[in-house]
């Protein structure tokens, strides 16, 4: 039996392992960790240092991910994550359990704010011009491809929507949205994640309730269940908890208040996050911006 140290434990993760289930598999694999299902959570292993509150994270990962395939089943305890079928056992005694932290407090203004998503725009263009929604920064104009335009409408009419709290508007745009695009997580998923994420982060910074956004959260993320990635409702669903991969927390912070630094590295980690996912996330934090911007 080969035994792997699980050194750090993501917060969902933690409470899907310790959650009864009627079914626990491997979902898929790839070059970088194995995505896990417990019922209808994702868990992701990996020995990547970043953190995210779906990760188990290994000290080493030896032969896990060839050994592994799609559709071997585990069982948990207390201490460990047993692949009986394939002689392979995590130990998470004793692993630290990554929360994500509170938002810093907003000190900048939004339209501080807006300028400095701005200045991160610019940097990610710079980088990689095509990388996956960065088209819905500028125009559409006569040599848009029609994708790009029905998204480019229905991103806008999102904000506008949850300016006007026109729900049967914000629901028509979000569903087409979601879904959209290529990737574990599509595209219009990780748009929608980055929206809610940006308005639960800032009512956490302000201390404020969410009240008429929690009903749309839950909304969303029940359609979401029923129409795209499991791991996607995931990420939607904890966006509601103001929770998501350090990146991003890290990211909104760096608009709240100029104390935290975004700089160069961390846009070229944000290029590289999964598919598009970084680039797509962030733009949806910035369409979150705009609709409190009147």
């Amino acid at each position: 039996m080969e035994t792997i140290k699980v050194r750090l434990i993501g917060a969902a993760a933690q409470e899907s392992l310790m959650k009864a289930a009627a079914r626990r598999w491997v979902a898929g694999v790839t070059s970088k960790g194995a995505f896990l299902r417990t019922d209808d959570r994702v868990l992701f292993l990996t020995n990547s240092d970043y953190r995210s509150p779906f990760n188990l994270t290994l000290n080493s990962i030896g032969q896990l991910f060839t050994r592994l395939q799609p559709g071997d089943t585990f069982e948990t305890n207390k201490n460990e994550i047993v692949f009986s079928g394939r002689e392979i056992t995590l130990l998470t005694h004793g692993a630290a359990v990554w929360h994500p932290p509170q938002p810093a407090r907003m000190v900048a203004s939004l339209q501080e704010q807006r300028l400095r998503a701005n200045l991160l725009l610019d940097t990610i263009k710079s980088i990689d011009p095509d990388k996956g929604f960065l088209f819905l920064v500028g125009q559409p104009d006569d040599q848009t491809e029609v994708f790009q335009r029905e998204i480019h409408h229905a991103a806008r009419q999102i904000v506008l929507a949850y300016r006007s709290q026109n729900k049967e508007g914000f629901f028509a745009s979000a569903e087409k949205i979601l879904g959209a695009g290529g990737g574990l997580t599509p595209s219009g998923d990780d748009f929608l994640t980055g929206f809610l994420l940006y308005h639960y982060r800032y009512l956490q910074s302000v201390n404020s309730e969410p009240g008429l956004l929690n009903e749309w959260w839950q909304e969303l993320t029940r359609l979401a269940f029923k129409k795209t990635t499991t791991i996607s409702a995931n990420r939607l669903e904890y966006a509601g908890r103001g929770w998501a991969e350090e990146i991003f927390l890290t990211l909104i912070d760096h608009l709240f208040t100029p104390e935290v630094a975004f700089g160069i590295e961390k846009a070229r980690h944000l290029v590289d996050f999964g598919h598009s996912s970084g680039v797509d996330t962030l733009i949806g934090i910035s369409y979150g911006l705009d609709s409190l911007l009147v």
